[in-house]
């Protein structure tokens, strides 16, 4: 039986929308968050293989192993006055509180805070505590201190290090999560590898369940901004710079809970 031109046409275009529809449905698809960014927060597709990554505010919710935020912020002079880069503590404090409020009901939940200025760096909490009330406490003490002096990193980071090791409360589930908040380089200047080897050394007390995040908010600066992204690199953790995502940004896009992987 012989076919008229129209029904070849047909069964031509009926093949090729089969073997397109069939190519489709062997591979994955990987997806970007609302900010469009990957697993490391600086754009482009999650993994070469396309493989999708769990949302990482889900992934925060819906955990039930122990997990211990530690907060190291930045309230050196340069942040204040109208010139400053978050006077009045706007971006900082916020951020802080707005995902305090999204998590402070979670029992699996542990906080610590820290600050850094001058030539020291002080605990707002002594230690880490799942007790809501003092990590409150503890932000609104925050809003309250006058920013001033230098940006001592290695201050900032022994003490980090101390609270890491001091903790004895902990399982081969528990991860702890640095979330690193400052707007520019260390003052007075320290050599980045001096740096690196202190950020190793606090994610090598726990191999494994410590990762170490940095948010950049001051002005648009390469070296500073890198030097945070180099801290977090070396931490296993996430980077954020705001002059590339906004001044106000939630900071469960911005961290990395250690053994997890997000899009």
């Amino acid at each position: 039986m012989s076919m008229t031109p129209t029904i070849r046409l047909s069964i031509a275009v009926l093949l090729m929308f089969s073997g397109l529809t069939t190519g489709c449905a062997d591979k994955q698809f990987s997806f970007k968050n609302a900010a469009g960014s990957n697993a490391n927060g600086n754009g482009g597709a999650d993994d070469v293989d396309g493989t999708v990554r769990q949302d990482c505010t889900d992934g925060l919710q819906n955990a039930t192993i122990p997990i211990k935020l530690l907060f190291v912020v930045d309230t050196s002079g340069s942040n204040a006055g109208t010139d400053g880069t978050d006077n009045n503590k706007v971006v900082r404090g916020q951020s802080i509180q707005e995902f305090f409020n999204l998590y402070k009901n979670k029992v699996n939940f542990s906080w610590d805070f820290t600050v850094f200025s001058g030539t020291t760096s002080s605990p707002l909490i002594t230690g880490f505590t799942n007790n809501t009330a003092t990590m409150q406490a503890a932000i609104n003490n925050f809003l309250g201190i006058t920013d001033n002096g230098n940006t001592p990193y290695i201050a900032a980071l022994d003490l980090a290090y101390s609270h890491i090791n001091a903790d004895a409360a902990r399982t081969a589930q528990t991860k702890w999560v640095i979330v690193f908040i400052s707007d520019g380089m260390p003052v007075p200047d320290v050599a980045l590898a001096t740096i690196q080897g202190k950020v190793s050394s606090i994610v090598n007390l726990i191999p494994g369940q410590v990762t170490f995040n940095t948010v950049y908010y001051g002005p648009a600066d390469a070296t500073a901004s890198g030097r945070l992204q180099s801290m977090a690199t070396t931490g296993g953790g996430k980077f954020l710079n705001t002059n590339n995502s906004g001044r106000s940004f939630p900071i469960q896009d911005v961290i990395s809970v250690p053994g997890t992987a997000c899009r």
